[in-house]
C-alpha cells in the first residue's frame, strides 16, 4: 500500500473518528432530552437527531470522497506529466544520437547496404529525397545510380535517411530515420506501461 493511500485512510479514519463523536455527542444530548420531555415527545426528538446525524455523516463521507478523487485527479495529472517529460527526454537524447550517427561509417555503410539490396526500374520515374545536408547519402545514391537521378532536399527530414517515390506509380519507400524514430516513440507509448501505479 502506498504511503499516499496510507494518508488518505488516516484522514479517512480522522473524520470519521470525528463524525463518530459528534454522533456519540448528539446521542448523548437526545438522551438527556427524552428524559426531560414528555412521553409523547421522546420519539419524535430521538428522531430529528437521528436525521441530524445522517445528514452530517452523509456530508462528511461526500467531502471525504470528493476529496480522495481531487486528490487522485491531481496525481494522475502530474504523473502524465511527468511521464510526457520523461519520454520527450529520452527521445530528444535518441534524436540527438541519430544526428550524430549519420556522420559516422556505419551510417553510410547502412545506406551502401540498402542501396545495393535495392532492385528499381524505370529510373526515370523514381525520386530520392534526402536531408538537405545529407551529402554522404547524396554521393552514395548517385554512385549507385548515376548522376542523371533526381535527388531532392526533404524538409520534413530532420535526421537522415532516404524516401524514395516513383512519381507514375505514387508509391513511396520510407527509409528515413525520422519515421522509424516516430514509428519506435508510438511503440514505447503503446507499451511502456508507464501509467502503472
Amino acid at each position: 500500500m502506498s504511503t499516499t493511500e496510507q494518508k488518505l485512510r488516516k484522514i479517512e479514519e480522522i473524520i470519521l473518528e470525528k463524525a463518530n463523536s459528534k454522533a456519540d455527542d448528539l446521542i448523548f444530548k437526545a438522551m438527556t432530552q427524552k428524559n426531560e420531555l414528555l412521553e409523547e415527545k421522546e420519539i419524535e426528538v430521538l428522531q430529528k437527531k437521528y436525521k441530524e446525524i445522517n445528514k452530517e455523516t452523509t456530508e462528511i463521507r461526500r467531502k471525504t470522497t470528493q476529496y480522495i478523487s481531487d486528490f487522485e485527479i491531481k496525481n494522475k495529472r502530474q504523473l502524465l506529466l511527468k511521464r510526457d517529460e520523461f519520454c520527450n527526454q529520452i527521445f530528444e537524447n535518441v534524436f540527438v544520437k541519430l544526428c550524430n550517427f549519420t556522420k559516422t561509417d556505419d551510417y553510410s555503410k547502412m545506406f551502401e547496404k540498402k542501396l545495393s539490396e535495392l532492385r528499381l526500374e524505370n529510373i526515370s520515374d523514381i525520386v530520392f529525397y534526402i536531408k538537405s545536408d545529407d551529402q554522404i547519402l547524396c554521393d552514395l545514391i548517385k554512385k549507385k545510380f548515376g548522376e542523371s537521378l533526381k535527388i531532392k532536399q526533404d524538409v520534413d527530414i530532420k535526421i537522415g535517411g532516404l524516401k524514395i517515390v516513383n512519381k507514375n506509380t505514387g508509391l513511396c519507400l520510407d527509409e528515413t530515420l525520422d519515421t522509424k524514430l516516430m514509428d519506435q516513440r508510438s511503440w514505447f507509448y503503446s507499451n511502456a506501461q508507464l501509467l502503472a501505479y
